[in-house]
């Protein structure tokens, strides 16, 4: 996937924006327990599956955008259950410090890499 450049960040792009469109219809159909259970389970066997060195170019795409797609559609319905289960009065608080931890990691992440 690296000879274009461009081409896999538009596809990223159209899986980010279809990851945060889909959700509502999944969200109306099954729960959101469903929905983040399936979402990260086809994600996982997606991604793995990438690992595999007979793929050609336009499968590993068709991979990669699959499991991009699952992954932000898992992503978009986790706030919104994480919020439910707080009590009312921590909702909003409980959201920005769920969303705070969760931006660390990928801040210190290079950090324990590279030292």
């Amino acid at each position: 996937m690296d000879e274009h450049i461009n081409l896999n960040y538009f596809i990223a792009c159209c899986a980010e924006f279809l990851g945060v469109i889909l959700p509502l219809g999944f969200l109306h159909q099954s729960g959101r327990r469903c929905s983040v259970a399936v979402s990260s389970t086809v994600s996982g066997v997606l991604l793995l599956s990438l690992l595999s060195p007979s793929l050609g170019s336009k499968s590993s795409k068709t991979l990669f955008f699959l499991s991009k797609l699952t992954i932000s559609t898992c992503y978009t319905i986790l706030p919104v259950w994480t919020v439910e289960q707080m009590p009312l009065e921590l909702q909003d608080s409980g959201l920005g410090l769920a969303e705070v931890v969760g931006h660390i990691g990928p801040l210190i992440l290079p950090a324990i890499m590279y030292f």
